[in-house]
């Protein structure tokens, strides 16, 4: 009726609505709206997006009203880009998603690997504040920015990790069950890569961006004195300076 015979006013947006499941949703403001959608509902019901307010409009609305409801009312057709632009890049939504996918690894990965679904709208760094699984120099898991110093699992990575002058927290170690059951894991690594910012670990960013930052801390009362009885933290430290000093 509203759709034929009234002109809009903005007091229309608090009417209630039908949604595709048969229920009655209160108004139409502050959430996402979309036209019912398969696709869109198996998204939406990823348990990430269990905080963000949505809800499909029922299919059984003639013609006239889909139109009014699309030109006043914000209601949209369902599409990736869409969640991705407006929903996980925003800042709106951001806290959202992240008490959404924090502490519950197959959450998180569901997460990553939709994003990597729809990896041609990320660009580098987009995801950098999104928290990943991830294991400290410890062995003990923990969720971690990537700012916090995060690779992926390497012979290196094990090594420099495991030296007793390394601190458990200085760096950490991308969870590989993130890449199990991929069907392409070389491109998943390489979309991690590009939008969580995840790195490589090599000599040279391992001193750069871990020893020599750390130099500036308290560091050297930790291997030297009571913190070093025998001394091997202390000559390990020297041993590693001599095999890399083309690196300071």
């Amino acid at each position: 009726f509203l759709a034929e015979n009234v002109e809009f006013d903005d007091d229309f947006t608090s009417l209630p609505f039908i949604a595709d499941d048969e229920t009655v949703v209160d108004d139409f403001e502050d959430k996402f709206l979309f036209f019912t959608s398969e696709k869109g509902h198996k998204v939406c019901e990823s348990e990430w997006m269990s905080s963000i307010p949505l809800a499909f409009i029922s299919n059984d609305y003639d013609k006239a009203t889909i139109i009014y409801l699309k030109e006043n009312f914000g209601v949209q057709i369902f599409s990736d880009e869409i969640i991705v632009k407006d929903i996980i890049l925003s800042d709106d939504y951001h806290n959202d998603i992240s008490d959404g996918i924090n502490e519950d690894f197959a959450i998180s990965k569901s997460f990553v690997l939709y994003c990597f679904s729809q990896k041609d709208y990320f660009e580098p760094g987009s995801l950098r504040n999104y928290s990943l699984h991830t294991f400290d120099g410890d062995g003990d898991e923990t969720w971690c920015l990537t700012e916090d110093h995060v690779y992926f699992q390497s012979d290196l990575y094990d090594d420099l990790a495991a030296k007793e002058w390394v601190n458990y927290d200085w760096m950490y170690a991308f969870d590989g069950s993130y890449m199990e059951g991929v069907a392409s894991p070389s491109d998943l690594k390489d979309f991690v890569k590009k939008a969580f910012w995840v790195e490589e670990l090599s000599p040279k960013n391992f001193y750069t961006d871990i020893v020599k930052h750390h130099l500036k801390s308290d560091f050297f009362k930790t291997i030297c004195g009571y913190n070093d009885r025998d001394g091997h933290k202390n000559l390990d430290f020297i041993r590693y300076l001599d095999d890399n000093y083309n690196l300071i």
